[in-house]
């Protein structure tokens, strides 16, 4: 009676045990399932977000198109050659528009404006052989059209076979043939009658911002015309949009002007996103 009790108890005991450890191995079970199920949930609503947020982001970036020209006026110059190396750094397309009279007044100067000519990232466009030296008389130059087509026509031996586009010393014009892009002020009228008159097809190229030396000296000016632009793309209705900005080889003598202009152009490419561009890319220019 005692042994059967005994047996029965040690079978109890027994069973009970084995009964804990089931049930401690069906929570481990069901807990690590629940783990399991869970994160696969987390995974797929990971992977939903991402892909929605990169569909956002790939369709902002398809909605406009920011073209930028930045354009070089009144090379070659001592400082020409620090400018060069500092747009090969950032890797940016950019527009020289050279004066003859630079280029012939030194043999450093002639190698220099070779230097741009010969690299890929740059072309070189006409800003008149004298850059109308006329002890700053600027009306004076253009009171006599033919002159200033002569002084056009004299630059274009140092330019790419064909070249016709061409910046106008002292003043922001504008002349795309077959284009509405085409604004004179009172200095450039003559002249664009005239060109009119021979059926030439010489195309003026303009700006829409300036960089001046307060945008070399003060980085709070650099941030100001970033602003400018940006504010423009702004009111901007169009699918493409074209700003060409206009800087001079001379206002990067020193380290601090070239940061700036790297910092303008960090600026430009987080923000907007632009395409860098030649003059001659321009819409309607051909």
């Amino acid at each position: 009676m005692n042994y059967t009790i005994e047996k029965m108890e040690k079978s109890n005991i027994l069973f009970k045990t084995k009964f804990y450890y089931l049930h401690i191995l069906v929570i481990v079970f069901a807990s690590t399932f629940l783990l399991i199920t869970t994160g696969c949930e987390n995974v797929k609503k990971e992977e939903k977000i991402t892909i929605k947020t990169d569909t956002l982001t790939q369709a902002k970036q398809n909605d406009t198109s920011v073209n930028i020209y930045l354009t070089f006026d009144d090379g070659p110059y001592l400082s020409t050659l620090g400018l060069a190396n500092s747009l090969i750094k950032d890797n940016v397309k950019s527009s020289f528009f050279v004066i003859g009279s630079q280029i012939t007044a030194s043999k450093y100067y002639d190698s220099v404006f070779s230097i741009i000519k010969q690299n890929s990232l740059f072309k070189t466009y006409n800003h008149t052989f004298s850059h109308a030296i006329t002890h700053g008389k600027i009306k004076k130059y253009y009171k006599y059209p033919v002159n200033v087509w002569n002084d056009i026509q004299k630059n274009k031996q140092y330019l790419d076979m064909g070249c016709n586009i061409t910046r106008l010393p002292g003043t922001n014009a504008w002349r795309f043939q077959n284009s509405n892009k085409c604004y004179s002020n009172q200095s450039a009228r003559l002249l664009f009658k005239y060109l009119d008159s021979i059926h030439s097809n010489e195309k003026m190229f303009g700006w829409d911002f300036e960089w001046t030396d307060k945008e070399s000296k003060n980085i709070a000016d650099v941030d100001h015309l970033f602003y400018m632009i940006f504010d423009q793309i702004k009111k901007n209705n169009s699918k493409e949009k074209n700003y060409v900005i206009l800087l001079h080889d001379y206002l990067f003598r020193n380290e601090s002007s070239l940061n700036n202009l790297s910092y303008f152009i960090s600026l430009l490419k987080k923000n907007l996103h632009p395409k860098f561009k030649w003059a001659n890319e321009y819409p309607g220019i051909i």
